[in-house]
């Protein structure tokens, strides 16, 4: 190779050198840009994925009340009460898959277990906000056999057709596992255990707890509906001797403000539902007993029973109506979470409950409930209570 071809091999070289060195590097400038929206394409995608994985349950509710006092316990009058309440609640449930959730739920009112109301007062102040539920769950299938573990803090896992011992709002605290099996095409099986914290105190050599036990069955009878049926005891332990939050005064026989007996509740629930001229109808009802000793046989036991025609409301047009009569005596349920609406709450009353709802259009709701109550014995003493309500699913 002479001089003249090296010289002009190199030139050549130096050449596409000097061109193919900035293409070389641009190249890897839109590689980096690649990447980094591959990257926030993922990020962005993750973040879909919690969303899908996450299901929201929200409610608000409006409430007008009116109560309607005869007179209290030592025969003063007692003025009527007219007043403008909410109830706010938000939260929802997250699925790592299809066995394992977590949810959590916040909700207005006080630190009170059987209320989520909060009354329009105190000239505009702010309004509290609460922990209403925090649990984690985890379902387990065994064959036909189908387990669910939860702990935390959660909705009464119980069966129950009426809030004659439970009120609708009281969210428990501990742990729960269920258990249904089918046998055959038209009957299943069930079970509920729970094993509740009520209060702990270093102070207190014996935490007051509750074991509650459950089974049952719920049986498809074709043409004439279905039924559930369910047995419990509710063993309530360490409560002998101690004052119980949230209300010391609401029924149960008290010295001073310290529960006099044991509560060990026997309770059976039963529910009836069936089409009636194609309109579906449910009948339902409940008893509880005391079988603690020393409680004497007039003040031991609860009752109620009731009916409801209609549906759950779903959509415009939906409606459903209800009646129930309820006993309540005076150590028949622990009183602190018993129906804090009915008969102002607590125990020692009895009673109508009338009922009336009616869809507007989907996820909003109009109710109507009137309370006709009274003092079940001792001093003669009513209490009638209206609620109008508009409630909001969101």
């Amino acid at each position: 190779m002479n001089r003249k071809n090296f010289f002009a091999i190199g030139l050549l070289t130096i050449a596409a050198l000097s061109v193919s060195a900035p293409v070389k590097a641009e190249m890897s400038e839109q590689e980096l840009r690649l990447r980094a929206l591959e990257e926030k394409l993922e990020t962005k995608s993750k973040g879909l994925e919690w969303i899908d994985r996450f299901t929201f349950k929200n409610d608000l509710r409006l409430r007008h009340e009116s109560n309607y006092n005869d007179k209290n316990a030592s025969g003063a009058a007692v003025q009527d009460q007219h007043r403008e309440r909410f109830r706010l609640r938000l939260g929802g449930e997250y699925n790592f898959d299809k066995s394992l959730k977590v949810g959590i739920r916040l909700a207005s009112g006080s630190e009170d277990p059987i209320s989520t109301n909060q009354t329009l007062t105190n000239s505009f102040g702010k309004k509290a906000f609460n922990i209403d539920s925090a649990f984690a769950n985890y379902l387990y299938s065994l064959g036909e056999l189908k387990t669910s573990w939860t702990g935390g803090k959660f909705d009464t896992p119980f069966f129950k057709t009426m809030p004659l011992v439970w009120d609708s709002d009281l969210t428990m605290e501990g742990l729960a596992e269920s258990f249904t099996l089918p046998v055959g095409s038209s009957t299943t099986l069930f079970a509920v255990f729970g094993q509740m914290a009520i209060a702990e105190s270093s102070s207190v050599r014996h935490d007051p707890y509750l074991a509650g036990y459950q089974g049952g069955v719920e049986q498809k009878m074709g043409s004439l509906g279905k039924l559930k049926v369910g047995v419990a005891y509710f063993d309530y332990i360490s409560v002998k001797g101690k004052t119980i939050a949230n209300n010391p005064s609401a029924g149960n026989t008290l010295s001073g403000t310290s529960l006099v007996t044991d509560y060990d509740i026997l309770n059976v629930n039963g529910k009836w539902t069936f089409d009636g001229f194609g309109i579906p109808v449910e009948v339902m009802g409940e008893y509880a007993n005391n079988t603690a000793d020393n409680v004497p046989t007039n003040e031991d036991e609860a009752y109620a029973f009731g009916v409801g025609v209609g549906k759950k409301i779903k959509e415009f047009g939906d409606w459903y109506a209800s009646y129930q009569y309820r006993v309540l005596e005076k150590d028949g349920a622990l009183d602190v979470f018993t129906d804090s609406d009915f008969h102002g709450g607590g125990a020692n009353s009895k009673g109508s409950v009338l009922g009336l709802k009616f869809g507007l259009r989907k996820g909003v709701e109009l109710n109507a409930t009137y309370f006709i109550t009274e003092a079940n014995a001792g001093a003669e003493v009513s209490r009638d209570r209206l609620q109008l309500d508009a409630i909001f699913h969101f």
